[in-house]
């Protein structure tokens, strides 16, 4: 385990829903650091609802509107406004912190995150010089990709604790501890029985839809929140209500009344919560379809309408992910999305290490610079996937990349031993006085790994170009310079373990889940 900070403190600028996806890190911060005290700082908007939540040591109530006004109003100078930021940071500036954690992808955040005294600081921040400066993988996809809504394909809840560095797999969802306004809302919703925040699905309710023996309540103050508390299953169609529902453990159906995927970044998380993605359904087909998915009768082997019903859950990694309940043949797109999903989850998750070629990551490179190297890798293997299949069969095609596990297993344990001859080697040239056999018969079995790394790729197309990047270096291996040239030939032989290794895993997660996003 860590070392327990003592002070913690983080910065949310953003949204109500925003505030609810930072609550699982405060808890996983709070289940390793056990005796850190957390600050949350937020909107001054939403001090009623901070006050019903419970498990934060602290919140600082920041003036977001009423600074970012001063901030863009020409008549006010830099000085002027940094001394009236400060003042009234005062309270955050005279406590020293262990870390700082910036989840707030805007400017306003950088210039609090860089005027608080830390020892840590992770996410967006400025430097002495007023440069930008985002030190964790995820904070940067955070700034410079997660709000482009045709790439970014992970909740912002994930997004936040992997950046924040307190991610741990399948342990993220915490029920969330509210103490409702007793006063507020409806009392004494029992059994069947629903909260409904839908204003469209209002009347149909009322006029029965088959629910005529169930108790709804229907969102209509912030005062609801003790109402919903009391119900077992949450109906909306607003993201802020479902996705409070489910880190309160209770069990949610979000509508999404359009074809947009926002509830990737925004929906409910946990398991087994339901997304309902409609066009031009009526309320009468809405309402049956959403009474199937309450009393549990099993919608998979129903024919699918208009809608797409999609279920949350952890996938093997524990990230947040949806699956659809109807089984469906992969289309071209989806497995687009599927291996772009798992290639940002590697290398995000810095399982491919150094010597592999993708090292757009580093910091200060552009975020095109970034998506171009990752599109280019969803293409190869996109490609390889469909190579075999004129009418671009994805289903058929994900079930046969089965077969390409076998010849990546083989590079990848080839590559391993690369690795250790080369390691070898380098010691041999290292040490004065070796003779110059030993040399030659350490440069002779690295000779051999090549030779049978070569004789794989003559038979699998979609290892070329692993096998050029390799054979690049063997017409060097030669006496002279042996040691510079032996540090080389380990970075070669890590470069095509990482990206076998790689590879291996996205093939098996294809062959075992063709139907996933």
């Amino acid at each position: 385990m860590r070392n327990d900070p003592e002070q913690i403190v983080i910065v949310n600028l953003l949204g109500l829903k925003e505030l609810y996806m930072t609550l699982p890190l405060v808890y996983s911060i709070k289940s390793e650091s056990p005796r850190s005290q957390v600050t949350l700082v937020i909107n001054s908007g939403y001090k009623n609802i901070a006050e019903m939540i419970k498990g934060i040591d602290s919140f600082f109530f920041f003036e977001k509107d009423e600074i970012s006004k001063r901030l863009d109003d020409p008549s006010l100078n830099l000085i002027d406004n940094y001394r009236f930021i400060k003042d009234h940071l005062s309270t955050l500036l005279s406590v020293k912190y262990d870390l700082v954690i910036n989840v707030t992808n805007k400017r306003i955040g950088g210039i609090i995150t860089s005027m608080l005294n830390a020892h840590t600081v992770k996410g967006l921040t400025f430097d002495e010089y007023g440069h930008k400066w985002i030190d964790e993988p995820w904070f940067n996809y955070l700034n410079d990709v997660a709000y482009e809504s045709e790439y970014n394909l992970f909740h912002y809840m994930d997004i936040f604790t992997c950046g924040a560095g307190f991610f741990t797999a399948g342990q993220r969802i915490f029920p969330l501890d509210i103490s409702p306004d007793e006063k507020g809302g409806s009392q004494g919703i029992k059994n069947k029985s629903i909260f409904l925040d839908c204003p469209s699905l209002n009347n149909a309710l009322k006029a029965g839809g088959g629910f005529n023996d169930y108790n709804i309540a229907v969102f209509n103050t912030p005062d609801s929140l003790s109402a919903m508390l009391s119900c077992e299953v949450v109906i909306s169609s607003n993201f802020e209500t479902s996705l409070l529902a489910s880190l309160m453990g209770i069990r949610v159906i979000h509508l999404a009344e359009s074809d947009n995927r926002d509830f990737v970044r925004y929906g409910p998380c946990g398991e087994r919560n339901f997304v309902l993605s409609y066009n031009g359904n009526s309320p009468e087909s809405t309402l049956n379809l959403l009474k199937k998915i309450i009393d549990n009768v099993s919608i998979s082997d129903t024919e699918p309408g208009n809608e797409t019903v999609w279920i949350s859950r952890l996938d093997s990694d524990g990230f947040i992910e949806y699956v659809p309940a109807h089984p469906v043949s992969m289309s071209v797109k989806e497995l687009y999305r599927w291996i772009y999903r798992a290639i940002w989850k590697n290398t995000l998750g810095r399982r491919i290490r150094a010597g592999d070629p993708r090292r757009f990551l580093s910091i200060g490179e552009k975020y095109i610079d970034r998506v171009v190297d990752i599109d280019r890798e969803v293409q190869y293997i996109a490609e390889h996937v469909l190579a075999k299949y004129t009418d671009g069969s994805v289903k058929e095609a994900v079930k046969d990349a089965g077969s390409s596990i076998e010849p990546m297993e083989k590079l990848k344990n080839l590559a391993f031993s690369g690795q250790k001859a080369a390691r070898d080697f380098l010691a041999t040239v290292s040490i004065p006085g070796r003779e110059l056999n030993e040399i030659k018969n350490s440069r002779k079995r690295i000779k051999e790994i090549d030779d049978a790394i070569y004789s794989l790729g003559q038979g699998y197309d979609f290892l070329s170009p692993l096998v050029a990047s390799f054979r690049s270096a063997r017409d060097d291996l030669h006496v002279r310079n042996l040691f510079p040239l032996a540090k080389t030939v380990i970075f070669t032989f890590e470069d095509l373990f990482s990206r076998a290794s790689f590879m291996s895993e996205i093939i098996k997660g294809l062959s075992k889940n063709p139907g996933r996003i």
